[in-house]
C-alpha cells in the first residue's frame, strides 16, 4: 500500500505566544491533513514568552507535532528555518511562520500542484510551488484580498532570473518543496538573503518554479513582523535620511550579490542550467562589487537587471554606479 503521509510541515518560532495556537489549529484543521501530513517540526529559536509551553500543550492534542531541542544561542529566522528543515524526512516539506492563518484548501492544492511539477522527462525534478495569500492585519481583518494587490515585484520574475536574484517574489510561508529540490539546496547557506528566496533561486536554476494564483492562507502584518523598514525612518533631517536609505539599500544589493556568489561556488555546474545570457548576469553580478567603475557602467547598460519599481531603480543605479564608496 501506497504511502500517503507523505508531507513534513516545519515552523519556525520565536515569541510566537499571541499567535501559534491560532495557527496550528488552522494547519491541522486544512482539507486532507489527516491523509497527508506526516509530522509538524517545530523550532523555537529559544523564545522568552510562553511560546514553547504553548506548544507542549499542544503536543497532547497533537501527537504529530515534533519540537526540536533548544539551542545553545539564538539562530535567526534564516537559520533556524534551516535547522528544521533538516530534521524532516518526508518526500514534500511545507513551511509556516508562527502568526498566520491556513485556510482550507491550502495543503491539498500545493500537493497537487507539486505533484505535477515534478514529474519530468527523466525522473523527478527539483520543484517548488508557493501561493498568493490575502494579508490581513493583526485580527485577520482583510488589508488586501491578494499579496499581488500588496506588493509591488511582478509575480512573473520567477522566470527571470536576472530580476529574482535582486527581489524575491515567493513568500517562504506559502512553499511547498519536494526532497529532490532539498537534497540539492540544502543546507542553506550562511551567506544567503533568507531560506525561502535561496530555495526558489536554486529551485529557478536546477527544476522547475510555480505559482498558484489562489490565496491559500491569511497572512498577518503586525508590529513584530514588519520588515525591510531598516534605520532611515527614525532619522529627522531629510538628507541623512535619505543617505541612511540608500546605505540600507545598497547593503541589500550587496547581499543579494554575496547570494549570488555563493550559489556560483556552491555549484560549479551552472553554466550548465543556464542561458549563455543569463549566467553572464549572473557571474558578473556575484562579483558586482569588485568592478571598476567602467564594467560597472556596462553592467547597468547591457545586463536588464533592475528593480520593479522607479523609486527603487534611481537608488539602484546609484548603489552600483557609488557602490565602493557606499558599501
Amino acid at each position: 500500500m501506497e504511502k500517503t503521509k507523505v508531507i513534513d510541515i516545519v515552523v519556525a518560532t520565536y515569541n510566537g505566544e499571541n499567535y501559534i495556537r491560532e495557527q496550528i489549529e488552522s494547519i491541522v484543521s486544512c482539507t486532507d491533513f489527516d491523509k497527508f501530513i506526516n509530522k509538524i517540526i517545530i523550532s523555537d529559536d529559544n523564545s522568552k514568552d510562553k511560546t514553547v509551553n504553548i506548544i507542549n500543550e499542544l503536543q497532547l492534542t497533537y501527537p504529530m507535532i515534533e519540537l526540536l531541542g533548544l539551542t545553545n544561542s539564538q539562530l535567526g529566522p534564516r537559520l533556524n528555518f534551516n535547522r528544521a528543515i533538516s530534521a524532516t524526512t518526508a518526500p514534500y516539506v511545507m513551511m509556516a511562520d508562527q502568526d498566520d492563518y491556513w485556510l482550507a484548501q491550502k495543503i491539498t492544492l500545493s500537493f497537487e500542484r507539486i505533484r505535477q511539477l515534478e514529474q519530468g522527462e527523466k525522473g523527478v525534478i527539483p520543484a517548488l510551488v508557493f501561493t498568493d495569500v490575502s494579508v490581513t492585519d493583526s485580527a485577520l481583518k482583510e488589508i488586501a484580498s491578494s499579496n499581488r494587490d500588496y506588493i509591488t515585484e511582478p509575480i512573473n520574475w520567477i522566470k527571470k532570473l536576472q530580476q529574482l536574484m535582486i527581489e524575491n517574489v515567493a513568500l517562504g510561508c506559502t512553499m511547498i518543496v519536494n526532497r529532490r529540490l532539498l537534497e540539492i539546496a540544502m543546507p542553506i547557506p550562511v551567506k544567503s538573503s533568507m531560506h525561502d528566496w535561496w530555495l526558489i533561486l536554486v529551485a529557478r536554476v536546477f527544476g522547475e518554479v510555480s505559482y498558484i494564483k489562489e490565496p491559500t492562507m491569511l497572512y498577518r502584518q503586525h508590529s513584530n513582523n514588519v520588515i525591510g523598514i531598516g534605520r532611515a525612518h527614525k532619522i529627522k533631517n531629510p538628507i541623512v535620511r535619505q543617505y541612511s536609505r540608500l546605505n540600507d539599500y545598497t547593503e541589500k544589493i550587496l547581499g543579494c550579490s554575496e547570494q549570488i556568489n555563493t550559489l556560483c561556488n556552491r555549484y560549479s555546474n551552472i553554466s550548465d542550467y543556464l542561458k549563455r545570457d543569463e549566467y553572464l548576469v549572473v557571474s558578473q553580478f556575484s562579483k558586482i562589487a569588485d568592478f571598476p567603475l567602467i564594467k560597472r557602467i556596462f553592467f547597468l547598460l547591457k545586463s536588464g537587471v533592475g528593480p520593479s519599481t522607479k523609486k527603487r531603480k534611481v537608488m539602484f543605479i546609484i548603489c552600483i554606479l557609488f557602490m565602493p564608496l557606499l558599501k
